[in-house]
């Protein structure tokens, strides 16, 4: 029983990457995500796609461990490029998407932090959170003059959500 939980525990080891890992993989992602929202702004509204997508399906996915910056090539070519940018402005009447970055901030600590907030004993600050008013903690920490009333509801609900529901990942 012993040999076996041994096994489990060095197979689960890649499971929780060491600090250095998890902060390269953070900025890397990071960086890729900061030159995905700058370039929204001159980027074409649409771009075509001579394989509609599928060259996904021969990327070189593997159950082993890639480099990250493998992975975001792929995304880019095959995910970011094509298609419309839904959250770009080259369109007559833009009305942003949900898109927004505060929800997305929102989105990854909900997913790192993973708070339970199905009862008061496992998370007190979790369960408060949950009933605060529409318009999440997030987007009122980090927007400068917020004014959540003008927000898409459904994107500061997930922000809220994002931020106090057990088990988000955003998706």
């Amino acid at each position: 029983m012993k040999s076996r939980l041994s096994q489990l525990r060095n197979l689960a080891r890649p499971l929780e990457p060491e600090v250095r890992l998890r902060r390269r993989w953070t900025r890397t992602i990071n960086s890729h995500a900061q030159d995905f929202v700058e370039a929204l702004a001159t980027g074409p509204s649409f771009r075509s796609s001579p394989d509609e997508g599928k060259g996904i399906f021969a990327s070189p996915f593997s159950e082993d461990p890639q480099a990250p910056e493998v992975l975001l090539k792929l995304l880019a070519e095959h995910v970011e490029r094509p298609g419309v940018k839904l959250g770009a402005p080259g369109f007559f009447a833009f009305i942003p998407i949900s898109s927004l970055y505060p929800a997305a901030l929102g989105d990854y600590l909900a997913a790192v932090i993973n708070p339970f907030a199905g009862n008061y004993c496992s998370s007190p600050g979790a369960v408060r959170l949950e009933h605060c008013s529409p318009g999440g903690w997030l987007i009122l920490l980090v927007t400068p003059k917020p004014r959540a009333a003008t927000l898409p509801r459904a994107e500061a609900s997930a922000t809220l959500a994002a931020s106090s529901r057990p088990g988000s990942t955003g998706g």
